[in-house]
Protein backbone atom coordinates (compact mmCIF):
# COMPACT_ATOMS: atom_id res chain seq x y z
CA UNK A 1 0.00 0.00 0.00
CA UNK A 2 0.91 3.69 -0.66
CA UNK A 3 -0.77 6.53 0.57
CA UNK A 4 -0.23 9.74 -0.52
CA UNK A 5 -1.81 13.12 0.18
CA UNK A 6 -4.33 12.86 -2.55
CA UNK A 7 -4.72 8.57 -3.12
CA UNK A 8 -4.51 5.54 -1.34
CA UNK A 9 -3.00 2.90 -3.50
CA UNK A 10 -3.00 -1.17 -2.96
CA UNK A 11 -1.74 -3.59 -5.34
CA UNK A 12 -2.29 -7.38 -5.06
CA UNK A 13 0.40 -8.68 -6.74
CA UNK A 14 1.87 -12.80 -5.97
CA UNK A 15 3.06 -15.57 -7.57
CA UNK A 16 -0.08 -18.45 -7.52
CA UNK A 17 2.74 -21.38 -7.62
CA UNK A 18 3.92 -19.57 -4.00
CA UNK A 19 1.25 -20.98 -1.91
CA UNK A 20 1.77 -24.23 -0.02
CA UNK A 21 -0.47 -26.88 1.10
CA UNK A 22 -1.69 -25.12 3.88
CA UNK A 23 -3.06 -21.74 1.91
CA UNK A 24 -6.28 -21.48 0.85
CA UNK A 25 -7.04 -20.06 -2.67
CA UNK A 26 -8.01 -16.80 -1.10
CA UNK A 27 -4.70 -16.55 0.67
CA UNK A 28 -3.01 -14.01 -0.92
CA UNK A 29 -5.76 -12.03 -2.20
CA UNK A 30 -7.26 -8.64 -0.60
CA UNK A 31 -10.49 -7.21 0.15
CA UNK A 32 -12.23 -4.23 0.44
CA UNK A 33 -15.50 -1.96 1.04
CA UNK A 34 -16.56 1.41 0.67
CA UNK A 35 -19.28 3.37 1.62
CA UNK A 36 -19.84 6.71 2.97
CA UNK A 37 -17.35 7.07 6.06
CA UNK A 38 -14.36 5.69 3.64
CA UNK A 39 -12.73 2.78 1.99
CA UNK A 40 -10.84 -0.58 4.39
CA UNK A 41 -8.82 -2.93 2.97
CA UNK A 42 -7.98 -5.59 4.16
CA UNK A 43 -5.88 -8.78 3.57
CA UNK A 44 -6.16 -12.91 4.60
CA UNK A 45 -8.78 -13.35 7.37
CA UNK A 46 -10.60 -10.38 6.88
CA UNK A 47 -13.46 -8.79 5.09
CA UNK A 48 -16.62 -10.99 4.64
CA UNK A 49 -18.11 -12.35 1.33
CA UNK A 50 -19.60 -9.14 1.31
CA UNK A 51 -16.65 -7.21 0.67
CA UNK A 52 -15.72 -6.76 -2.70
CA UNK A 53 -12.34 -8.91 -4.16
CA UNK A 54 -9.09 -7.14 -5.19
CA UNK A 55 -7.63 -9.94 -7.32
CA UNK A 56 -4.09 -11.01 -8.51
CA UNK A 57 -2.54 -8.32 -10.47
CA UNK A 58 -4.92 -5.17 -9.80
CA UNK A 59 -4.48 -2.02 -8.21
CA UNK A 60 -7.22 -0.14 -6.09
CA UNK A 61 -7.08 3.53 -6.37
CA UNK A 62 -8.95 5.62 -3.66
CA UNK A 63 -9.34 9.21 -4.09
CA UNK A 64 -9.26 10.28 -0.41
CA UNK A 65 -11.36 13.11 -1.20
CA UNK A 66 -14.44 11.87 -2.83
CA UNK A 67 -13.71 8.42 -1.97
CA UNK A 68 -14.18 7.09 -5.13
CA UNK A 69 -12.38 3.85 -6.20
CA UNK A 70 -11.02 2.63 -9.43
CA UNK A 71 -9.12 -1.17 -9.73
CA UNK A 72 -6.84 -0.84 -12.58
CA UNK A 73 -4.67 -3.86 -14.37
CA UNK A 74 -0.77 -4.55 -13.58
CA UNK A 75 1.13 -3.86 -15.42
CA UNK A 76 0.45 -0.55 -15.14
CA UNK A 77 0.57 1.47 -18.42
CA UNK A 78 1.18 4.70 -17.65
CA UNK A 79 0.64 8.01 -20.49
CA UNK A 80 4.48 9.38 -21.56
Amino acid sequence: MLLTPDYLIAACEFNVTDQSEWTVNSHYELRYRSDKSGVVISSTGWGHDDWSVLANHQVLVVDRKSLNTEILPLPLRLGA
